[in-house]
């Protein structure tokens, strides 16, 4: 992952882009606050979005996303899941 990735509050992951999150691809993210999915997204890995402190409130997950791995939210303050 690169520095500014984990420096970044906010990430919107466009639907032209990959359909597969892949594991611990945004792990540690700690300053992430905000995260928009794209409505395309398939699959996410485990640890996909592991240790995100700042990540808070709700969020929507696309329609086409058939699974959650274990562990791909963990430990953070995500409230809500839609």
């Amino acid at each position: 992952m690169s520095e500014n990735i984990q420096q970044d509050e906010f990430l919107e992951i466009s639907d032209n882009e990959n359909q597969t999150i892949e594991n611990d691809a945004f792990r540690d993210c700690y300053r992430l606050r905000n995260l928009t999915l794209p409505e395309q997204l398939g699959s996410l890995g485990t640890y996909a979005f592991y240790r995100l402190d700042s990540l808070r409130g709700t969020l929507s997950f696309p329609k086409g996303l058939s699974t959650v791995p274990e562990y791909s939210f963990y430990s953070n303050y995500v409230d809500t899941l839609i």
